[in-house]
């Protein structure tokens, strides 16, 4: 199923998405043949549960020694979206 986050973070948000993307994130996925890209701080996870993709923001923010200001995990199914413009990093 995977999971879809959204943060905000106190500085260095390119550092965090790269911190997170090593992690298995990406800021688009692929559902019946369409890339969804998502807006510039959330990110997708095919294999992760909403706890760990908690997780995985808390970690990143300790390492980068940033405030994350907001977040939240969400299950990637149900959706309703638009495909959205390819990012441009």
């Amino acid at each position: 199923m995977g999971i879809v986050i959204a943060y905000d973070v106190s500085d260095k948000n390119s550092q965090m998405k790269m911190e997170l993307k090593s992690k298995g994130y990406t800021d688009y996925w692929n559902t019946d043949g369409v890339r969804y890209n998502l807006p510039n701080t959330t990110l997708f996870h095919p294999n992760k549960n909403t706890e760990q993709g908690l997780q995985d923001m808390k970690d990143a923010a300790a390492r980068l020694t940033i405030r994350l200001q907001r977040a939240i995990a969400v299950p990637s199914s149900p959706f309703s979206a638009i495909p959205g413009d390819p990012h441009s990093n």
